[in-house]
């Protein structure tokens, strides 16, 4: 007796419809993989605050990195936060930094030559011995930055940037460009203010320091307009004579030093006013000035 058939039809078609329908979902998955990736890497190549940490030859691009010596010439770091850095000697020659946080960064002996630090943030950096030269400073802020009288600002741009001492240098905004460097040393007074005295042990001379005022006979202004009159280069803009540093010395009074930011020059006294002897960076003493008088004269303002 033959055996009944058992129709398979629906069954069949079932179990297709399910395989079908796992291939379809395994399809969609992998689409949306590929998807996530791509959009990950988009952010990646476009996110100007570099939040992949972008590592450019062999320094990572993040807060409180450690690149000695790094070079980043002409580096595109547009935004980047580098808070907190460690860019000890780091090269940065023609590096894009505009909005870059390097707020508390160790930037000494750095090179930011044509820089452009647009709107960069430096507040608290360290940049003893930096160079500026040529940077583009326009809104920076370097409040609370340190720096000495190696730090170099030559012919930058500075239109609203802060100053170490919290003051605003607006020199570029009407002469599209400056050479005169601003002060290292933060104004202790306001201009036309008495300044202050010391009294030396040696010989009992009497040397005057402040950043504005003093006495007619050595203050900021007749340091700072010897130093105009008698040639010195860069000239000194009238809105900065007042952050001259200075310190006045020697028999009668009669050698003054004057410094502001990387330039600094000596003076000497002929009968009531000041003639300008000859200038140079750090603890100048030359154009005739003894020694023994012209080196405490520099430890008064601290060079």
């Amino acid at each position: 007796m033959a055996e009944p058939h058992v129709p398979t039809t629906h069954t069949n078609q079932g179990q297709q419809r399910l395989v079908l329908g796992l291939a379809l979902v395994a399809v969609l998955l992998a689409v949306a993989v590929v998807f996530l990736v791509f959009v990950k890497k988009t952010e990646a190549d476009t996110n100007p605050n570099h939040e992949s940490k972008e590592e450019i030859n062999g320094c990572t691009i993040e807060p409180g990195t450690e690149c000695e010596e790094a070079d980043l010439r002409s580096a595109n770091l547009a935004g980047v936060d580098l808070s907190g850095a460690d860019l000890t000697s780091a090269d940065l020659t023609e590096a894009n930094l505009s909005g870059a946080n390097l707020s508390s960064a160790n930037l000494t002996t750095a090179t930011l030559e044509s820089a452009n630090l647009t709107n960069a943030n430096l507040s608290n950096a360290t940049i003893d011995g930096a160079n500026f030269n040529g940077a583009n400073l326009t809104g920076a802020n370097l409040s609370g930055a340190t720096y000495n009288a190696e730090t170099t600002f030559d012919n930058t741009v500075r239109c609203n940037t802060t100053r170490a001492d919290g003051s605003l240098d607006t020199s570029s905004c009407t002469q599209g460009g400056a050479s005169t460097p601003p002060p290292s040393t933060p104004p202790t007074t306001a201009a036309g203010g008495g300044g202050t005295t010391t009294t030396t042990a040696a010989g009992g001379s009497t040397t005057t320091t402040a950043g504005g005022g003093g006495t007619a006979a050595c203050s900021a202004q007749a340091i700072g307009d010897a130093y105009n009159t008698g040639g010195g280069s860069p000239q000194i803009a009238a809105n900065q004579i007042s952050l001259v540093g200075f310190a006045c010395g020697g028999a009668g009074d009669a050698w003054a030093v004057g410094r502001l930011g990387s330039t600094s020059w000596v003076v000497e006294k002929t009968g009531s006013t000041w003639t300008f002897r000859g200038q140079g960076t750090g603890e100048y003493c030359g154009g005739g000035i003894p020694a023994d008088i012209c080196t405490p004269l520099w430890q008064e303002i601290g060079v």
